[in-house]
């Protein structure tokens, strides 16, 4: 299965999700309704096992990896995809039509990985605020965006919000 997923992925853009075990079904419905989807990874987890079900009720197919062989996974997808010289010169305005024609690449799908995060953790913000920007910050090693799926659990205040802000800004520019 990994050298199939492998060949596959080439040149898809990777969204990592980071969501609150409370908004499983809520991220179910949006993933299911979302027709660009390509490809769902889900990090295993003991939160993942109920979402995953709730998944495959929605006729999604998610493939299950613990973060240990995922990262790897997806990381070789992306150098593999990037490995191809047409692809860089498709970052070019002047090429990017092109090398769209070439390879057929009219409409890009989306690789998206969900890591499910336990709701026992909103018992301490500061927890829960660390293991957001942890998991975060692991996940953007592998992707194009992260999108943090939480409601006001700890991030509602205009002083969190703001925290939350200069921190992530700053680990933008300082990994640049």
């Amino acid at each position: 299965m990994r050298s199939l997923l492998i060949k596959e992925g080439l040149s898809m853009p990777v969204l990592s999700i980071v969501a609150c075990e409370m908004l499983e079904d809520e991220l179910v419905y949006a993933l299911s309704k979302d027709p660009e989807i390509k490809r769902l990874f889900v990090i295993e987890n003991r939160n993942s096992f109920r979402f995953v079900k709730k998944l495959k009720s929605e006729h999604l197919k998610p493939f299950v990896f613990s973060p240990e062989k995922l990262y790897p996974l997806i990381s070789e997808i992306n150098r593999k995809s990037f490995g191809n010289p047409m692809g860089k010169l498709s970052n070019f305005p002047l090429f990017k039509k092109t090398y769209d024609v070439i390879f057929n690449k009219k409409q890009q799908k989306l690789t998206v990985v969900v890591n499910l995060l336990r709701k026992d953790l909103h018992s301490d913000i500061d927890l829960l605020q660390s293991e957001v920007y942890l998991n975060a910050k692991e996940m953007s090693k592998i992707s194009n965006g992260v999108l943090l799926f939480y409601g006001k659990c700890g991030f509602s205040s205009e002083k969190n919000a703001s925290r939350i802000a200069k921190t992530w800004l700053s680990y933008l520019f300082s990994e640049g």
